[in-house]
């Protein structure tokens, strides 16, 4: 009879360690992978730091305390990744296959299995199919988690000026339906403000205070090229916008100026990151990431991302595709090959 009580004692443990709402649980089995590491990260709050996710066997499974609901990205080894929509309470799956990643599926929650469908069905469209694809799942889906996310990534910023009357038209679509949704709210001035970081156009006055009592002004930078740059150690991808500025500063014989811009939490990380990249260029961290307010003031919604500002304080250009869209700019105004 005691065996039996404690068997049942120890399964109502276990279910209610599954179901518990203020933790969150993440599972994944994938083939073609015995062992290695994965990443995961939070670019909204949900984790203050960068978890390793440890591949045994061709699986894991992590859970982390989270109450509320919260946005994680997980990071694979060849730097693609995979949005999971996270809740207290939640048990996400993740199934794919190390040689191909884009079949990945998500699943364990609405979000969740909405995302991946509309992702595996539209993956492999050109850009303006894909992004009247994503236009036509916002309108049909106005109140989700998932239309919020795709707007952001693919409306908010970074956009062309053929899409600027579709941004608008979505945003209001999403506010009709959601009227009481605080981030939609703050995306306002951004949306409407946009255009204070437009080629052509002056770029903004700024005060950055520095932690050694110092302050960072654009405008200290005047009749030199300089170099806006925003990253964090959270995001992987980003960090490498450090070692194309140092590459470049040195073949412009440091005549190309330069700003760092981290939008860390986490002061040890980014205390290291300085010192390992060998950052001798001004730099700038409140460890408020997106909430702080130069961030709300250009409207840059994701990293990495460069602003390349001309002798005259004009923007020559801005993108998150530095290699595509700002270096072209840099090698021709220093004749650089």
């Amino acid at each position: 009879m005691k065996r039996i009580t404690l068997y049942i004692l120890l399964v109502f443990a276990l279910l209610s360690c599954e179901g518990s709402q203020d933790r969150f649980r993440l599972k994944g089995e994938f083939k073609h992978l015995q062992q290695g590491e994965f990443y995961l990260y939070s670019p909204d709050g949900g984790l203050d730091r960068i978890d390793t996710l440890k591949i045994k066997g061709g699986s894991f499974d992590y859970t982390t305390e989270l109450t509320g609901e919260a946005t994680f990205v997980l990071l694979y080894p060849n730097f693609s990744e995979h949005v999971i929509f996270a809740q207290g309470g939640d048990v996400i799956t993740v199934k794919g296959d190390a040689r191909h990643l884009k079949s990945t599926q998500i699943k364990g929650s609405e979000d969740n299995e909405l995302l991946t469908r509309f992702r595996l069905e539209n993956q492999d469209k050109p850009k303006a199919e894909y992004l009247k694809a994503v236009s036509s799942f916002i309108r049909q889906n106005p109140a989700s988690r998932v239309s919020n996310y795709l707007f952001k990534t693919y409306f908010l910023r970074g956009i062309g000026a053929e899409e600027q009357t579709t941004r608008q038209r979505l945003y209001n679509v999403l506010l009709q339906a959601q009227p009481d949704n605080s981030q939609l709210t703050l995306w306002r001035p951004e949306i409407e403000t946009r255009n204070k970081i437009a080629n052509g156009k002056l770029f903004p006055a700024w005060e950055l205070p520095t932690s050694d009592g110092d302050t960072i002004r654009p405008t200290d930078f005047k009749d030199r090229y300089l170099l806006i740059t925003f990253w964090a150690c959270w995001q992987s991808k980003s960090t490498g916008l450090l070692h194309h500025t140092r590459r470049l500063r040195r073949f412009t014989n440091k005549q190309l100026a330069a700003i760092s811009y981290s939008l860390d939490v986490q002061q040890t990380m980014y205390d290291m990151r300085m010192k390992s990249d060998t950052v001798d260029w001004p730099s700038y961290c409140d460890f408020h990431s997106w909430n702080s307010p130069y961030i709300r003031q250009l409207g840059i919604r994701n990293i990495p991302y460069s602003i390349l500002v001309g002798p005259d304080r004009k923007v020559i250009a801005h993108s998150e595709n530095f290699e595509k869209d700002v270096l072209p700019h840099i090698k021709k105004a220093f004749n650089l090959k």
